[in-house]
């Protein structure tokens, strides 16, 4: 799978591009500010429907503009297009996607038609911040890896919006049993998903891991209750919390990425339960987390970590689908040095997967010399010529 087409259209700074990326590695080089990230960040929309910078389409739209348009076309057995289109409106979700010319009704649809994994400069927040972030690595995975887990993600959340309603208005647990059968059958399901997908993955990271950290990286799921409970026990035994504080305070919405680099845990059961906050707006325990993890590793470690697993996951989809999702990298060398840089290069291209990287300058590397490049210029974007020398050279 990769793109040969793509298209932006008054989308950041960037007013009107047409690239035609190679299937393998393109680099994005050019002055910061110029829009190497934008590129990025449009193809990550035409994935996911939403950017991994902003928290609304709307903010997207070049000013002086009613609307931005990003348009590629897919390769796979065969050829598709796909379209997203976001129009300025107050709301911020006044948007349109398309599959071959024809409006789609959930955004969803483009993740499995367009699957991206992206590493950008706050890749280390997946490791030194509070679980939510590694709940949602965990989650794209097995989304892309179990067709049902989606119907199962979306009745859990529901039922959890609804139990939480009739807690919060002091209403009795006899009153909430509809409500708790559900999350307790979507519940385990998705727990049992997410350990099968936990274990997989576990085989893929320590390739990544040995080279790109000289050490062993081993993984565990933390369900998001004690171990030695059931979800339904664990329920039982926290009614009179709720009624207290108004929440569910045990389940899938609570669990965890347990990460351990050779002997040292970076973020242990007990640390995430002496954190472990009634109200989930209190960022007490990510405070936590981020001290925690900055006494035990350095930035650039905890770069190389998240690195490792997302690169592990594009490995892990390749394997199961036997084709590879697009892989987006923004600026990936800031607080590596040098041979780490390499290493990292090259994991990247052992993948085989299209793959755009950003870049202030160019590399002293095969793996850029051999690469498609783009120069961001003046809001627009050019294809460099193979710089190489000939043999007549």
């Amino acid at each position: 799978m990769h793109l040969t087409e793509l298209a932006i259209t008054h989308f950041r700074c960037l007013d009107q591009v047409l690239l035609y990326p190679s299937p393998g590695i393109n680099f994005i080089l050019g002055a910061n500010g110029a829009g190497k990230t934008s590129v990025l960040e449009a193809l990550f929309c035409l994935s996911r429907g939403r950017s991994f910078r902003a928290n609304s389409l709307n903010k997207l739209i070049q000013d002086d503009t009613k609307s931005f348009i990003v348009r590629a076309k897919l390769q796979t057995e065969i050829s598709q297009y796909i379209a997203l289109q976001a129009n300025r409106d107050n709301s911020g979700s006044n948007y349109q996607a398309k599959i071959d010319g024809e409006q789609i009704k959930s955004l969803v649809e483009l993740s499995r038609v367009l699957p991206a994994v992206i590493i950008d400069p706050a890749i280390h927040k997946l490791i030194e911040e509070g679980p939510k972030l590694r709940r949602q690595y965990i989650d794209w995975g097995v989304f892309h890896v179990e067709p049902l887990f989606i119907h199962e993600w979306k009745r859990y959340q529901q039922a959890l919006k609804q139990r939480n309603a009739g807690l919060k208005k002091g209403l009795p647990h006899t009153q909430l049993q509809a409500w708790t059968k559900i999350l307790i059958d979507s519940g385990n399901r998705i727990d049992e998903l997410r350990k099968a997908y936990i274990a997989q993955l576990s085989l893929d990271i320590s390739d990544f891991a040995a080279d790109l950290l000289d050490s062993e990286l081993k993984l565990a799921y933390r369900s998001g209750w004690p171990k030695d409970l059931s979800f339904s026990e664990a329920l039982n035994k926290n009614i009179e919390r709720e009624q207290k504080v108004g929440l569910t305070v045990v389940g899938p919405h609570r669990a965890d990425l347990i990460i351990q680099v050779g002997d040292l845990v970076l973020n242990t059961e007990e640390e995430n339960d002496e954190n472990l906050s009634d109200d989930p707006s209190d960022n007490t325990k990510s405070k936590n987390q981020y001290y925690a993890v900055q006494q035990r590793v350095s930035r650039g470690q905890q770069k190389l970590i998240a690195a490792s697993l997302m690169l592990a996951q594009v490995k892990h989809f390749r394997d199961i689908h036997n084709i590879s999702p697009l892989l987006l990298i923004d600026d990936p060398f800031a607080e590596l040095d040098q041979d780490h840089s390499n290493r990292l290069l090259e994991k990247i291209d052992s993948l085989q997967a299209q793959t755009f990287i950003t870049t202030l300058n160019s590399l002293s590397h095969s793996v850029f010399e051999n690469a498609t490049k783009f120069h961001v210029e003046h809001r627009n974007i050019l294809k460099q010529k193979n710089t190489q020398p000939t043999k007549n050279d």
